[in-house]
């Protein structure tokens, strides 16, 4: 039997789009992947879920309202101001949801300082709500 004639080429052409898509999928994957898996997206997304818990905890413990003016009353008797994001999740800290700062840091945050919050639970026995979160510790929005 004869083949017939001009098959070849076609069969060619499909297995060289074939070679080619996938040669480019090789070369643009571990670029995306990389970009995804940075330190500062992993550790954004985990503090992000430390957070929530926090929050969570939070609302468990008080009715299920999350940090306001109301829960502020309970946590201290200092009249603590209310105007910033970090004036609210400071109540977190307050209330023993979360023992740490860094949560509230976001690496490389044109609104966060360089350096990484320093208040530690663990280590001060009874915390000064006006030393926790101030001014350039807080990377997150609180509305």
């Amino acid at each position: 039997m004869k083949a017939k004639k001009g098959r070849l080429r076609p069969v060619l052409l499909c297995g060289c789009c074939i070679l080619a898509v996938i040669a480019g999928l090789v070369v643009v994957w571990p670029v995306v992947f990389r970009r995804l898996a940075t330190p500062q997206f992993v550790e954004g997304l985990r503090s992000s879920k430390q957070i929530k818990l926090a929050l969570d905890g939070f609302a468990i413990d008080y009715r299920g309202q999350y940090p306001n003016r109301e829960t502020l009353a309970e946590l201290s008797a200092d009249p603590l101001p209310l105007e910033y994001s970090s004036d609210f999740f400071r109540q977190l800290i307050l209330a023993q949801e979360t023992q740490l700062e860094a949560i509230f840091h976001i690496r490389g945050s044109e609104f966060c300082r360089r350096s990484r919050p320093g208040y530690n639970r663990e280590v001060r026995s009874e915390p000064d709500p006006f030393e926790i979160l101030g001014p350039g510790e807080n990377g997150w929005s609180y509305f």
